[in-house]
């Protein structure tokens, strides 16, 4: 077992126990589920190793080790969390964490307001802290932690701190700041996140060749992100121009680059996996890989387009993400077979939510969507019960009407792990006709897809609202609702225009 801090920081015998057994916990078992295959040495090495000398850092360790252990997130959507018990629950079951957790934040603040703080032990516990608001759910807390550790990473750079100098760049550049770009390209997925300055920096990380798996997933991170930006991007312009007009030719010029670049990378990612020892490449992670890769090609070719029915050229890629998904949780599960209550890697959930709400195979989003549940119900930023939720929503309202389409939303009926078998090359679009007797714009036509959606309380933002009118639910005020487009073709001017809806939606 990793050392324990020298000196307890609590007089009584019952809690000096308590605080030992929780960093037991923590070394033996949660570090190794929070880390995942890629981030031991932070996880295992660097902040064990921090914690015997920093009482906030060994503070923050043992909050992370009891919630891990009897986890009980807020799953509400992130900026609509209820004003509800369940803070109040956490605060009694997790009463240890919290405490342990306010202490280490205090130990924080004094040594930050005396200026005595190391800028390691800061960025460090920064990152703790922020694992320790996700863990319980309250994403938007993290949020707002991540952003002051991106500001501080500036600072820092800019020799403007009051922490001093960074004398050991490489923690700083190889582990500290990758950590905070992914995180950056998970927030990318939350409504509401602005883009942070640190991606800015990141089509620099793309290159020809990879030496490890660490490289081959940085450049992965840099181009989902520059993806995720490069959708919000075009989204932005049709929402203000219309999908009338003609696309930019920057645009143009933009979606070939991260096109090219993601075919750099996958040739770079087989160059590396034929040249190692399979041993050395843990399925875990590759798959993982995989699914990104696939996931940033379809939103990256597909968001220029205004037709929903563009997706179905990507069948291919859809059914690698939910085939390569399902090879990582296999790999990925805990000793008891059962997923981690959370993870701090980038996990499918992403991913699997694309499939889910953009795949019209009924088979194949049905997949996604069972492995959805089925993931970590965190996995860094990102928290998969709204996203299942949400998405079972897109295919009750999609598919109502088509029979062709009936099945259970909870499981897969029709597809098992023996039928996601058959390798997709990159490039490959077209649909095999052995794949569906009915084309996939005859089960679900473009004018039962859904298009874009906010989910969202009127309560506290009646803006997206608009005219349309919900008083035929007859819902509370606390009610939540999803607002969605949908494409409908106009007979007098022969083209495409969007139409809004709005529905209740449960959490």
């Amino acid at each position: 077992m990793l050392p324990a801090l020298d000196r307890p920081l609590s007089l009584s015998p019952n809690s000096v126990w308590r605080e030992r057994r929780a960093f037991a916990h923590y070394s033996q078992y949660a570090a190794s589920l929070i880390a995942g295959e890629l981030d031991m040495d932070f996880w295992g090495g660097v902040v064990p190793q921090v914690c015997r000398s920093e009482p906030a850092v060994w503070d923050a360790i043992n909050a992370i080790s009891a919630l891990f252990e009897s986890p009980e997130p807020c799953f509400d959507p992130v900026w609509l969390r209820q004003n509800d018990t369940n803070s109040q629950t956490l605060r009694l079951n997790h009463s240890d964490a919290l405490r342990w957790y306010s202490r280490s934040l205090a130990n924080m603040r004094r040594q930050i307001d005396r200026g005595s703080v190391d800028i390691h032990v800061a960025l460090i516990s920064c990152i703790l802290f922020i694992c320790i608001e996700t863990l319980q759910g309250r994403v938007e807390e993290a949020l707002r932690l991540y952003q002051q550790g991106v500001g501080l990473i500036f600072e820092l750079r800019a020799g403007r701190t009051r922490m001093g100098s960074c004398p050991d760049t490489t923690l700083l550049e190889d582990t500290i700041i990758p950590i905070f770009l992914r995180l950056g390209t998970i927030a990318l997925s939350i409504s509401g996140v602005p883009v942070s300055g640190l991606l800015d920096e990141m089509q620099s990380l793309t290159g020809n060749t990879f030496s490890s798996l660490g490289s081959v997933r940085l450049a992965m991170t840099a181009l989902a992100a520059e993806g995720m930006i490069f959708q919000r991007t075009v989204e932005e312009h049709f929402a203000i121009k219309g999908h009338e007009v003609p696309i930019p030719l920057a645009f143009k010029n933009k979606q070939e680059d991260i096109q090219n670049r993601l075919a750099a990378w996958h040739r770079a990612y087989t160059n590396l996996v034929n040249s190692s020892d399979p041993s050395e490449l843990p399925s875990s992670v590759t798959s993982l890989l995989l699914t990104f890769h696939a996931a940033t090609f379809i939103i990256t070719t597909v968001c220029t387009q205004q037709l929903e029915t563009a997706y179905d050229a990507y069948l291919p890629q859809f059914r690698l993400i939910v085939e390569q998904s399902s090879v990582h949780l296999e790999a990925s599960s805990g000793p008891n077979g059962r997923q981690p209550p959370f993870t701090f890697e980038m996990g499918p959930g992403l991913s699997l939510f694309l499939t889910a709400i953009k795949c019209r195979d009924p088979c194949l989003r049905r997949r996604a969507l069972q492995l959805l549940r089925k993931a970590p119900p965190v996995q860094g930023l990102y928290k998969c019960p709204p996203g299942a939720t949400l998405a079972e929503a897109f295919m009750r309202l999609e598919e109502s009407g088509h029979p062709e389409c009936a099945g259970s939303y909870g499981e897969s009926t029709r597809y098992d792990d023996t039928t996601l078998t058959s390798s997709v090359s990159e490039g490959q679009h077209a649909m095999s006709e052995s794949e569906t007797t009915i084309p996939l714009a005859g089960l679900i036509p473009e004018e039962s897809r859904i298009h874009g959606y906010c989910v969202f309380r009127p309560r506290d933002d009646p803006w997206p609202l608009g005219d349309l009118d919900i008083s035929k639910w007859n819902r509370g005020p606390d009610q939540i609702y999803l607002k969605f487009s949908r494409n409908r073709f106009d007979e007098n001017t022969k083209t495409w225009r969007m139409v809004h809806d709005i529905v209740p939606i449960d959490y």
